[in-house]
């Protein structure tokens, strides 16, 4: 609390450069660790969930469970590399464990897991979809729609999204062993 009575005699009240401050590797750690967190809940879960819906019409063929006005959607059946991606959900349930006791084992696994299960499946459906995607920017027709749309151009922009979201976890990740490594040096 502030003291109500007067200033002492000889200061102007700008002598607090003798008081500690919070290392540069703390705050780093609180903004990375909130960064990193919110890309994971806000922006990857929103994402998985969206490719869950998508991949619900395969899980219900698969198991015989017939639902009319799913089918009539004529949603596209998913590819390897779609299943493959939705796996990177758990490299970011390691991120998410990792933070509250800042353990750089578990969010080296998000690193790896992240790249291995998430970036590379998103350039493997890069990859897939070029030849179409170049395809329907020559001709503007495509044969593949969903709901009237291009399904290229709807897969493109999820490959936009997704691998900023994967680029940015990763980059927070990383930030996050630095400040949290014993010989990190502020710049």
């Amino acid at each position: 609390m502030a003291s109500k009575g007067s200033r002492v005699i000889g200061t102007d009240g700008s002598d607090f450069s003798h008081r500690e401050t919070v290392p540069r590797r703390y705050q780093l750690s609180i903004q990375y660790k909130d960064k990193l967190r919110r890309t994971l809940v806000f922006f990857h879960l929103p994402l998985w969930l969206l490719m869950v819906v998508k991949m619900a019409d395969d899980a219900l063929d698969r198991l015989d469970i017939l639902i009319p006005d799913l089918a009539e959607l004529s949603v596209p059946k998913p590819i390897l590399w779609e299943y493959i991606w939705m796996l990177s959900i758990i490299p970011s349930c390691f991120a998410l464990a990792s933070l509250p006791r800042n353990r750089i084992g578990l969010l080296n696994l998000f690193i790896y897991g992240n790249i291995l299960l998430g970036i590379l499946p998103v350039i493997g459906g890069i990859v897939y979809y070029f030849w179409e995607l170049v395809e329907y920017a020559q001709v503007r027709h495509t044969k593949n729609l969903f709901l009237d749309l291009p399904v290229v151009v709807l897969w493109n922009i999820f490959f936009f999204l997704a691998l900023q979201i994967h680029c940015f976890s990763w980059h927070f990740a990383r930030q996050l062993i630095r400040s949290w490594d014993k010989g990190f040096k502020s710049r």
